[in-house]
């Protein structure tokens, strides 16, 4: 076995080399060459040891990195997948949160338009009723229809400025039923209460107003 660079020969090379053409003249020579062969040999063994040492040492450092980085490999993508799955629970209770917000701000903000509309309803039924006092009468007709039947004594008690529009209005009818009207000036303009032996219905303003409201589920008080 030869190389192709002289550099590179090992001693056990040359010494297999040596070995093969060396044609010795005295048994000193002999007994000199053999010495150095010996020599030769074990700088040939030293040096093949050294080489598989250090191919050794390359190899289990390959493996070690390739297997650290198998491990490196795996251990980050667990960690992502963690990293992932954290961030996808943030993103979903972010938004359950924004959902909940959204809804309580829809809430107070239909809650703020119902208690505004209730004001404005209130007003204009206050100015309605100021302008239009009639608008009584059809509070009235109701109110006796809601009557199961009409036992004595039965009066009607209005505000002392809707006592003569009612008596234009129906008057005569009310007479004939038996009806008495009774001035009272503690019910509001436009309400009025009817009182039988055996039912009584609150018509008055204050009482209409918060039927509206538990209705709504509201609370409040009509505003004198």
């Amino acid at each position: 076995m030869t190389s192709s660079n002289p550099e590179m020969e090992t001693a056990y090379e040359r010494w297999e080399i040596g070995a093969l053409s060396k044609d010795f003249k005295t048994k000193s020579e002999a007994s000199s060459y053999k010495s150095k062969l010996h020599q030769e040999m074990m700088q040939a063994r030293e040096e093949g040891y050294q080489a598989g040492l250090e191919e050794g040492r390359a190899t289990g450092l390959a493996e070690g990195l390739e297997l650290g980085s198998a491990k490196g490999y795996d251990q980050a993508l667990i960690e992502g997948r963690e990293q992932n799955i954290l961030k996808s629970q943030q993103f979903t209770d972010l938004i359950n949160n924004f959902e909940i917000e959204l809804q309580q701000a829809k809430e107070n903000t239909a809650q703020q338009i119902l208690e505004l509309c209730l004001e404005m309803s209130q007003a204009m039924l206050k100015t309605a009723l100021d302008v239009r006092p009639e608008l009584l009468i059809p509070i009235i007709t109701q109110s006796l229809e809601d009557l199961p039947g009409v036992q004595f004594p039965a009066t009607l008690h209005l505000n002392p400025s809707d006592i003569e529009l009612v008596k234009l209005a129906m008057g005569d009818d009310l007479k004939k039923d038996g009806w008495r009207i009774i001035s009272d000036k503690h019910i509001e303009a436009g309400g009025c209460r009817l009182d039988t032996a055996t039912n009584k219905i609150d018509a008055t303003l204050p009482s209409r107003w918060q039927q509206l409201l538990d209705a709504l589920g509201k609370t409040g008080e009509w505003l004198t």
